[in-house]
């Protein structure tokens, strides 16, 4: 069947094979051309991009999302499967809402938005791998929701693998002796990070996820997220030196002794110092 003149975009044959292969691939609903093609090109303005984006196989995704964006019910059905699975993925062990509840917080930034936004499941533009882009959205909204519901503890699981990291004899033996106050300053410099910070943080030691894959996650060049992750550990020093030269009565010199452990122990990435 030959492109239909009447679809918006100049490069009718390419966004015509992408109609058929999104339509082959799922039978199941249907999106009108018109507004699939429509859709598409407001996402994808370049042929070459276009061409990789069917070659990956992303175009079945950005098809789905339409279809969820245009109220399709099946396709509602198709994408809870993806929310399933992206929820297992990210759960942890001391989460602050069960796996339904949390999914339905997921739906409702998806195809519902908050104020201000409109849903998010149109923001995927079908230029990387849709679970890729779906786990990132779903891990921001935890933390989210980490924080809206334990604000005292945020990211409690980050919290407590950071802690564990710190593990020099000299460092353990001072927290041994102002264990309340290290745990109160620690919670207190990750709460003062922004959402980005402790995602980065999160991926890093938490997921254990290198920095080329946190790069692939979030479609970054590794030195990018590399000069991220330094400056989160350069804000958190800066908060335990200032927190603790408040807390705690110590001198100077210790103090210094403390947080040069500290630089040791909190390298990010690893085997890099924190600067000043």
């Amino acid at each position: 069947m030959p492109p239909d003149s009447s679809f918006p975009h100049s490069y009718p044959d390419l966004v015509h094979r992408a109609i058929e292969t999104a339509t082959r691939a799922s039978p199941e609903w249907r999106v009108p051309k018109d507004v699939f093609a429509r859709y598409l090109t407001e996402r994808i303005s370049e042929p070459s991009h276009l061409e990789e984006a069917l070659s990956h196989g992303w175009i079945e995704d950005l098809y789905l999302c339409c279809a969820c964006v245009a109220r399709v019910p099946m396709a509602f059905e198709a994408m809870d499967s993806h929310l399933a699975a992206v929820t297992a993925a990210i759960r942890t062990r001391r989460q602050a809402m069960d796996d339904d509840e949390f999914k339905q917080r997921l739906r409702e930034r998806l195809f519902v938005g908050t104020a201000g936004t409109g849903p998010k499941i149109s923001n995927y533009s079908g230029r990387g791998e849709f679970r890729h882009w779906l786990k990132v959205v779903a891990v921001r909204l935890r933390i989210d929701c980490e924080r809206a519901c334990a604000p005292a503890t945020p990211d409690r699981d980050l919290l407590r693998q950071l802690g564990t990291l710190i593990d020099n004899p000299e460092l353990l033996h001072f927290k041994r002796i102002y264990r309340a106050e290290f745990e109160l300053a620690l919670a207190d410099a990750m709460r003062s990070l922004s959402g980005r910070y402790v995602l980065y943080l999160r991926q890093y030691y938490f997921d254990g996820l290198t920095l080329d894959q946190i790069a692939r996650l979030h479609r970054l060049d590794p030195s990018t997220v590399s000069r991220t992750l330094m400056k989160a550990a350069s804000l958190v020093r800066k908060h335990l030196r200032r927190t603790l030269t408040e807390r705690l009565k110590i001198s100077a010199a210790t103090l210094e002794s403390i947080l040069r452990l500290l630089d040791g122990q909190l390298s990010l990435p690893r085997g890099i110092a924190l600067d000043g």
